[in-house]
C-alpha cells in the first residue's frame, strides 16, 4: 500500500507514511489509539511544510491507494488522521465531537459527509485559518493495484452535520438499538459490489460492528436442572424471550429456544436448537403448545463426525410416540436441496390433531454457506406453504440454532420487509435478533449471503404460476405471434427479457480450459463455465477437457450433464466422460447418422467396438414416436465393471431443422422412462452443447416442477441453466421454445 500527501503551498510535496497501511486494516480501533500511534510521526511530516506558509496552509488533497475498497468510517479516519497531524494536535473536548460524529455515520456509505469542527486549531505557536471556513480531502481508492479504476470519495470537513437517517428500536433494558445502514432495494447490488471488495472487507467490518456474546440474563438456562438441556455449554435462550413450555417436563419449563420479532418488531419466529434425545418431547410439547404449523430444519442429523441433531420426526409412512405424542408421516418430497415432509401430530386424550409441514435444507455445507440461489428456492418454497397455513410463528432451527437459523430468519424477514417498504436494514435487524437469541448469524460469511440471498430474490421476483395459468398466458403469446403482432406483449416474453437482464456475467478465467483447449470445441465460441465443467479423471497422454457441464433439476443435484457432440479426435474423451460421471442415458438431439465420430464408436446389430481402452457392444434397440433407443454394454480395459448405457437419438430433427417441439417432449418423455428404470446421471448432447441443450434441460426441469410442486416458476428452470451454461443458450432457448 502507498500513501501520499500533497500540500497546497508546497508544491505538492509528497510524503510516504506506511504506517497508515496498518491503521487501514483496523477499522474498529478507537480514532484517539490512532491519532496517538501517529503522533511520533507528526515531527517528520511538519518537517517537510514551507514554515514560511504555514499560517495560510491548507490541505488540498489526500490520495489513499490501497488493495481493494474501505468503509467510508475508514476513510473518514484516514482523513481526520492527516487534519490533526498537519493542523496540530486538538483540544480534547473538541476531538471527542470529532470523534462522536465519525461513530455516527453509516460503515458503507459513499459521497459527501460533513463532520463539525472547530474553525480554529493550534500548530505550535501558530493559528491554521481553513481556506473558505472548511477543509477539503478528497480520497481516490483504487479497487487493485493493477486497475486505473478510482472511486472517488470527497469529505468536507465543516462545522454542520448532514448524517444518514437513524431510526431506532428499543432493547429489553429500555435503551435503543441504532439504526444503521438503510438500503433501498434497487441499489442493493451497488452496495454489495463496493462491500465485495478487497475479500468482502465491507461485509466483514460491518458485522464486526455487531455486539456479541451474552448481551442479556440467561438464569433459567444455567440452572443446573436445565444445562443438560442446552446442546452447546456457549448458546442459551435469554429470560426475556424465552419460549415457556406450559408442561412441565421433570419440574421445568425451560427449552433452548427464544421468539423472535420481525422486522416491523412483532414476534413472527421461534428459534431454537437442533433437539437432543432428552428433548425432544419438549420440543413437540412447544410445536403442540404455540400450534405450529412450519418447521425450517437447517442441519443434517450428522455433519462430519459430528452429532448435530436427533432425529425427532418418523421415517416416511411410518409413526413414532413421544412422551403423550404420536407423530405420523404421511407424505415424503425429495427435491435436490432439501426434503419436504407432512407430518400429523397427536396428543394423548385429545380428539384433535395438527398438522406440520417439516422444511429439511440438507445442503449446507458444514464449513461454508449455500449457493444463494439453492438458498433462495427453499425459501420461496417455505414462504408459500407458510402463508397459506396461516401460522402465527414459523419454527427455524439448526443445530446451535443461531447461525443459519439466524441467516434464514434474516433473509425472510428482510424480504418480506423489502417487498413492503422496498428497503431493508441488514445491520440493524441481526441487532434485532441479537436482542432475543445470542449470536444469531455467525461470521461474516453467513451474513454476506444474507445480502446475496437478498439480492438473487429481488432480482428476479418469483412468479409462481399454475398449469392452467400457463396454458392462458402460453395461449395468449401464440395470439399475439400467430397473428404478426410484437411477441413483446405477452408476459411471457416480458419476463424472458426480465431474465435476459439477468443473466450472469463471466469473465474471461471463467473459460479458462475452453480457452486452452480450443481444438477440442465443436464451435469456438462456445465453452463451459470453469466452476460447473465435467473434469475427466487423469490419464497418461490424455488430458481432462471434455466439453460439458454439470447442471441440477428440481429433484436432484448435478443429475444432468450437457455437453457437445464427441470430435472424431476426441471421441475416446466421450467415452471417458461416460464412464468417469457413471452416464446412464445418453440422449442426441439429431440423428446419430450425421455425427462423423459416431461410425468410431457406436456398434450395429451384433457389432462390437473398441476404441482406445474401451469396448463397446450393440446389446438391442426399439423405436417410439421420433425417438430410437439403442442399448450398449460399455467396457474399460482395466475394470470388471460392464455398464448398460442406453442412447436415445432424435432421428427427426435433422441439423439445420427449426426447432421441433414434438421431438423434444418426445426425447424427454423416454428420458424420463429410462430414468426410472436405471435412476442414474443424464447426458444431452447437441453439437455444441447449448442451442438444442438448454431447451431440453429448461423443459425438463419444468415438468419436474409441475409433477413436484402442482405450479410453475419458469424463471428458476432457466437460472439453473443460466449458472452453469454458455451465455448463448438463453436466447435459443426462448427463441426454440416459444
Amino acid at each position: 500500500m502507498a500513501f501520499a500527501l500533497k500540500a497546497a503551498q508546497t508544491g505538492g510535496l509528497a510524503v510516504p507514511l506506511e504506517h497508515l497501511a496498518r491503521i487501514v486494516n483496523i477499522t474498529v480501533v478507537d480514532i484517539a489509539s490512532m491519532i496517538q500511534s501517529v503522533t511520533a510521526q507528526q515531527e517528520n511530516v511538519t518537517k517537510g511544510v514551507n514554515q514560511g506558509t504555514r499560517e495560510n496552509f491548507a490541505i488540498t488533497h489526500v490520495q489513499v491507494d490501497i488493495l481493494g475498497q474501505i468503509a467510508l468510517k475508514s476513510a473518514l479516519r484516514i482523513a481526520l488522521i492527516y487534519v490533526i497531524m498537519l493542523m496540530g494536535p486538538v483540544p480534547a473536548k473538541q476531538n471527542n465531537r470529532i470523534l462522536q460524529n465519525v461513530n455516527k455515520v453509516d460503515t458503507q456509505i459513499y459521497g459527501i459527509v460533513h463532520l463539525a469542527i472547530e474553525n480554529e486549531a493550534k500548530v505550535g505557536s501558530q493559528t491554521f485559518e481553513r481556506a473558505d471556513e472548511s477543509v477539503t480531502v478528497g480520497l481516490s481508492v483504487g479497487t487493485n493495484s493493477k486497475s486505473s479504476k478510482k472511486i472517488n470519495l470527497a469529505v468536507v470537513v465543516e462545522s454542520t452535520i448532514s448524517l444518514v437517517d437513524h431510526g431506532h428500536a428499543t432493547d429489553p433494558r429500555g435503551g435503543l438499538i441504532r439504526t444503521k445502514k438503510i438500503i433501498s432495494m434497487k441499489n442493493l447490488h451497488v452496495i454489495i459490489e463496493k462491500m465485495a471488495f478487497c475479500e468482502s472487507a465491507g461485509f466483514k467490518n460491518e458485522y464486526m460492528e455487531i455486539k456479541k456474546g451474552e448481551l442479556f440474563p440467561c438464569l433459567e438456562a444455567k440452572k443446573p436442572e436445565n444445562m443438560s438441556k442446552n446442546r452447546y455449554k456457549t448458546t442459551y435462550a435469554y429470560d426475556h424471550s424465552r419460549v415457556v413450555l406450559s408442561t412441565l417436563s421433570n419440574g421445568s419449563d425451560y427449552i433452548n429456544a427464544n421468539f423472535i420479532e420481525d422486522a416491523q418488531g412483532q414476534r413472527a419466529y421461534i428459534a431454537t436448537q437442533g433437539p437432543k434425545s432428552k428433548t425432544i418431547t419438549d420440543f413437540w410439547s412447544m410445536v403442540w403448545q404455540e400450534k405450529l404449523n412450519i418447521i425450517v430444519c437447517l442441519t443434517n442429523l450428522k455433519e462430519g463426525e459430528k452429532i448435530k441433531c436427533s432425529q425427532y420426526w418418523p421415517n416416511n409412512d411410518e409413526q413414532v410416540k413421544v412422551g403423550e405424542f404420536t407423530i405420523c408421516s404421511e407424505q415424503e418430497t425429495v427435491y435436490a436441496d432439501y426434503v419436504i415432509r407432512t407430518l400429523r401430530l397427536r396428543r394423548k386424550n385429545i380428539k384433535t390433531n395438527l398438522t406440520v409441514m417439516m422444511f429439511h435444507y440438507t445442503k449446507w455445507p458444514d464449513h461454508g454457506v449455500p449457493d444463494p440461489l439453492s438458498l433462495v428456492i427453499f425459501h420461496r418454497h417455505v414462504m408459500r406453504m407458510s402463508d397459506i397455513s396461516g401460522g402465527k410463528y414459523t419454527l427455524v432451527h439448526c443445530s446451535a440454532g443461531i447461525g443459519r437459523t439466524g441467516t434464514y430468519i434474516a433473509l425472510d424477514a428482510l424480504y418480506r420487509e423489502g417487498e413492503k417498504t422496498g428497503k431493508v436494514n441488514v445491520q440493524k435487524y441481526v441487532e434485532i435478533m441479537r436482542k432475543d437469541r445470542m449470536n444469531m448469524i455467525q461470521g461474516s460469511d453467513q451474513y454476506e449471503i444474507v445480502y446475496l440471498a437478498l439480492y438473487e430474490s429481488f432480482r428476479g421476483k418469483a412468479k409462481c404460476m399454475s398449469t392452467d395459468s400457463f396454458l392462458q398466458e402460453y395461449q395468449q403469446h401464440s395470439k399475439y405471434s400467430n397473428s404478426g403482432e410484437n411477441p413483446r406483449k405477452s408476459s411471457i416474453s416480458v419476463e424472458f427479457e426480465e431474465l435476459r437482464n439477468l443473466r450472469k456475467e463471466y469473465s474471461k478465467n471463467d473459460f479458462e480450459s475452453g480457452h486452452g483447449n480450443r481444438e477440442a470445441n465443436y464451435t469456438p465460441s462456445i465453452l463451459p463455465v470453469e466452476e460447473f465443467r465435467c473434469y475427466l479423471d487423469y490419464v497418461k497422454n490424455r488430458g481432462t477437457y471434455y466439453n460439458a457441464v454439470l447442471l441440477k433439476s428440481i429433484t436432484s443435484n448435478d443429475i444432468l450433464i450437457s455437453a457437445q457432440y464427441p470430435l472424431p479426435d476426441y471421441t475416446e474423451d466421450f467415452l471417458r466422460l461416460l464412464t468417469d460421471f457413471d452416464v446412464r442415458i445418453a440422449v442426441f438431439l439429431s440423428p446419430l447418422r450425421d455425427i462423423s465420430s459416431s461410425t468410431l464408436w457406436l456398434p450395429f446389430k451384433k457389432e462390437t467396438k473398441t476404441l482406445g481402452s474401451f469396448t463397446v457392444r450393440f446389446a438391442e434397440s426399439s423405436n417410439s414416436n421420433n425417438i430410437n433407443t439403442t442399448e450398449v454394454l460399455l467396457k474399460r480395459e482395466g475394470s470388471g465393471d460392464i455398464k448398460r448405457l442406453a442412447i436415445l437419438e432424435c432421428r427427426a430433427w435433422k441439423e439445420g431443422l427449426s426447432f421441433d417441439r414434438r421431438a423434444l417432449l418426445d426425447a424427454i418423455k423416454e428420458t424420463k422412462i429410462e430414468k426410472i428404470l436405471t435412476g442414474r446421471r443424464i447426458l444431452i448432447l447437441s453439437n455444441d452443447g447449448v442451442k438444442r441443450c438448454g431447451p431440453f434441460c429448461i423443459v425438463y426441469n419444468c415438468l419436474e416442477q409441475i409433477s413436484k410442486l402442482i405450479y410453475l416458476q419458469i424463471h428458476v428452470c432457466f437460472k439453473f441453466g443460466d449458472q452453469n451454461l454458455s451465455p448463448h443458450w438463453m436466447n435459443t432457448s426462448f427463441a426454440m421454445m416459444f
